[in-house]
């Protein structure tokens, strides 16, 4: 009797142990499914993307700043990215009203493509990141001025204007340069 009670506790034990172990491995991989399901990645840092390779000095130092800038902008660094705003956007926007505008939470930011006529460049790529809204992650293409101030590169943003738009009784800032609109092609 006493050996039957031992092989029954040695299975029940094994058993716990067995349930415990699969317990475990199926809560990693539930969770991985819904993480996946939800768009979700665990410990994962969102990504900057430069796809353009810069041809001379100047180039060179524009390109480090936008790095600077969406790489402020990803990593929430506010005081860097207000820092990087042209002088208008600074003296039409305080800082304490920067920091209170809703951001998107970026994921990733990719550069494309940059147009530069002399100190001065017309950046395109897209951006993905949540919203904070129930529309959630969106993907949205990014088209940018930046522009030479003194020293420093700057990036241009019309304070009185969202999504394009100029607000009523807004006046218009006009960008540092202006490129011809891109051609649309036909068939």
């Amino acid at each position: 009797m006493r050996i039957w009670l031992l092989i029954i506790l040695l299975i029940s034990s094994l058993a716990v142990t067995a349930q415990s172990n699969v317990s475990k491995t199926g809560d990693k991989d539930l969770e991985k499914l819904i993480n996946k399901v939800e768009g979700r990645q665990k410990d994962k840092k969102p990504i900057f993307a430069m796809n353009y390779t810069p041809k001379n000095d100047l180039e060179k130092e524009a390109v480090a700043a936008i790095e600077k800038y969406w790489k402020s902008m990803i990593d929430e660094d506010i005081i860097t990215s207000y820092a990087m705003m042209c002088d208008d956007y600074r003296k039409a926007v305080s800082f304490k009203d920067y920091a209170k505008q809703d951001q998107i939470t970026l994921k990733h930011v990719e550069v494309n493509n940059i147009q530069f006529k002399g100190e001065c460049a017309r950046v395109s790529g897209w951006m993905k990141g949540n919203t904070n809204t129930p529309m959630g992650t969106i993907k949205l293409a990014m088209k940018q001025f930046i522009s030479k101030e003194g020293d420093e590169w700057r990036v241009y943003k019309n304070p009185y204007e969202v999504g394009g738009m100029t607000l009523p009784k807004g006046r218009k800032i006009n960008p540092p340069c202006t490129f011809p609109k891109p051609q649309h092609r036909t068939n």
